[in-house]
């Protein structure tokens, strides 16, 4: 699979700026952690890190007590999917064979992709090349690619006809209240605003929480609740 030149640029221009800790290799099998695993869950969440980040910051920033709180017989699964795995287009196979497949086979009834940034670029490549195979997204912020470059390919722009990201423009424009559900949170004065305000419309209002706020975990944390509740109306009364 193909990824947008906006993608790349601003994805590599990320990792420049937190330098090469974050350029970590693709392995096979994806690094996965279980930062909650209950006895017989029957729900699990798999959080995809944004670029620059890792996935332990979701502990740290309170999402993993979050989710606990909101239904504390969820699984929280976090994975290591890092710049190099979209950058050799493995994100999708290795997410499906490493992470969502064997947790079916472990009887989970009901997935859920999580993803802040380039993460929620995950969510959305895997929601269009797998739609069966989850139940929901949650896309905190994502990329969405350049607002130019989309716009165009929407309006039939040749020059834009082998977008890299159109297979998520395609889903996102046909499918996008259709399932899996996507439940999408972001600031609204966040860098990517515009991309991700091309799709908010197209979602049920009541599934798209908007903030004041950026690209930072301050403005997405104090979503957390709003976010679970729509997406697994917690039934620990949170």
């Amino acid at each position: 699979m193909n990824y947008g030149k906006g993608f790349i640029a601003i994805t590599l221009g990320l990792v420049a700026l937190v330098g090469c800790t974050f350029v970590a290799p693709a392995r096979t099998p994806i690094e996965q952690f279980q930062f909650h695993s209950p006895d017989d869950p029957k729900r699990a969440i798999v959080l995809l890190p944004g670029a620059g980040q890792w996935v332990e910051e979701y502990q740290s920033q309170g999402l993993v007590d979050a989710i606990v709180q909101c239904d504390a017989q969820t699984m929280v699964v976090g994975v290591e999917a890092y710049f190099a795995y979209y950058r050799t287009r493995s994100i999708v196979d290795r997410l499906r064979e490493d992470v969502v497949l064997p947790l079916r086979q472990q009887g989970i009834e009901e997935v859920w992709l999580l993803g802040t940034s380039m993460g929620g670029v995950g969510t959305f490549l895997y929601r269009a090349k797998h739609p069966e195979d989850i139940d929901g997204i949650i896309a905190i912020a994502p990329f969405l690619g350049d607002r130019e470059e989309l716009d165009a390919y929407l309006q039939g722009d040749p020059d834009e006809a082998d977008n890299k990201m159109a297979i998520v423009w395609d889903d996102l424009r046909d499918r996008a209240t259709q399932s899996p559900r996507i439940v999408l949170g972001f600031g609204s004065d966040d860098s990517l605003a515009p991309g991700i305000q091309w799709l908010s419309p197209r979602l049920p209002s009541e599934d798209v929480i908007e903030r004041a706020g950026g690209h930072d975990w301050e403005t997405w944390s104090a979503m957390w609740p709003q976010l679970l509740e729509r997406a697994m109306s917690c039934s620990n009364g949170s």
